[in-house]
């Protein structure tokens, strides 16, 4: 999962991390009514204490969280984490007591107290969200900025500009906007003049940048990647495409429609179709359809554009791919109609698939799949069950139980 700073606000609370040296010299500065319900309550600093301060009328003044003293520090990390669980739910700022790299450590302590593996259960956690405090990607953006011409490490390059479309997006506090106009003109410049292996991943990065600042976002960052999707000629394009469907301009829908005409090789044109059903484009569902129809022994195209009819809503594509997974003979086949009907999780294929997993006149190996489709299709979560394991992992460095793409067994490989 991604751990995610809260967007600034006026209403954000307080929040002053005490050492416990350094309490009285704070409590002098404050006001009498403050030292008093300080000292009422046995606030001392110490680790894991955290205290609500009102105001006059009631409502949080603001919140004291213990830091302990440096040789506790010294032998536990995040600190400030094991006070924040104390607070009550609601969104918070660091006003004093951190700076440095202290403050960058003790904030991703906080963020990690937000986390609750939620597989099998819905989470049982009180959301306590921090503000990102002024400057703190500072640091981050710039080093990830000078991977490209400091490192030689391909995937080190390749990865930099997807953790700086993560960092760059976030909403610091203070006025954001130099650091979102740093962050566009380097993945500009890296999409159209960065080596060859890096302009992919940017054109993935500039979805992802686009996407989570909205409205915020350059009108360069569109213009950047439609540009280079425009000129786009080999199989590489695919990455493009994904990127324009993160990003979601409907603007992407005529160079896609065109792409997906003029392409030939099966991957790219998958990408593509999974591009236009994110992006939500209606006009696409007619080639899409054809495609479908024409891809019976081709599982991959197949797959993804079918997820893609179910993303643009049409009518009939679930009833035709269990007609196709009832008739088929390939387990690839098979086994890509089943994740594609359990992907688009729509509820009207349960009755046709329970009939299918009943019906002994079909092989062993179509009802097998049939269940395994409705399996998918109930899962409570949106996303495939292993999407929490593949999100921003280092699957190059992966072992094969994890990833098997030519075997089909790792763990992210698997239905």
């Amino acid at each position: 999962m991604l751990f995610r700073f809260a967007p600034p606000t006026n209403t954000a609370i307080p929040v002053h991390v005490i050492d416990m040296n350094a309490l009285d010299k704070w409590l002098a500065k404050q006001d009498p009514a403050v030292q008093a319900w300080v000292k009422v309550n046995g606030f001392i600093g110490a680790k894991k204490q955290a205290l609500m301060v009102p105001g006059p009328d009631g409502a949080p003044l603001m919140a004291l969280a213990g830091f302990g003293n440096a040789g506790q520090r010294a032998r536990r990390r995040y600190m400030l984490a094991a006070a924040v669980q104390n607070l009550p739910e609601g969104v918070y700022t660091i006003a004093s007591g951190l700076k440095g790299q202290m403050l960058e450590n003790e904030c991703f302590g906080w963020l990690l107290t937000n986390y609750q593996f939620d597989r099998y259960r819905s989470p049982n956690r009180t959301d306590r969200q921090l503000v990102a405090p002024d400057g703190i990607d500072a640091d981050i953006r710039k080093g990830l900025i000078n991977v490209p011409k400091d490192v030689t490490d391909t995937l080190a390059r390749n990865f930099s500009v997807i953790a700086l479309a993560q960092a760059g997006s976030r909403r610091a506090g203070g006025d954001p906007t130099d650091s979102i106009k740093e962050v566009s003109k380097h993945l500009a410049q890296q999409i159209t003049k960065g080596k060859n292996a890096i302009r992919p991943w940017t054109g993935l990065a500039l979805g992802v940048f686009g996407k989570e600042l909205g409205e915020a976002a350059p009108l360069e960052v569109a213009e950047a990647l439609k540009t280079q999707l425009q000129e786009e000629r080999t199989p590489r394009i695919g990455a493009y495409a994904i990127g324009s469907g993160i990003l979601g301009d409907p603007e992407f829908t005529e160079i896609l429609l065109d792409k997906l005409d003029r392409i030939k090789e099966d991957e790219a044109r998958g990408y593509i179709c999974v591009s236009l059903g994110m992006i939500g484009a209606s006009e696409a569902i007619v080639p899409i359809t054809e495609i479908v129809k024409d891809s019976t022994y081709r599982p991959q195209l197949l797959q993804q554009a079918s997820i893609a009819l179910g993303l643009l809503g049409d009518q009939n594509v679930v009833q035709d791919l269990i007609d196709t997974l009832a008739n088929s003979k390939s387990l690839a086949t098979q086994a890509a109609l089943s994740a594609a009907l359990g992907f688009i999780g729509d509820k009207r294929s349960i009755d046709p698939l329970v009939e299918m997993l009943g019906n002994k006149n079909l092989t062993d190996r179509a009802r097998g799949f049939a269940a395994v489709a409705l399996g998918i299709v109930a899962d409570k979560e949106e996303l495939p069950w292993n999407s929490k394991i593949a999100q921003n992992l280092n699957y190059i460095a992966s072992t094969q139980t994890l990833n098997d793409n030519a075997g089909g067994t790792g763990i992210l490989n698997i239905l």
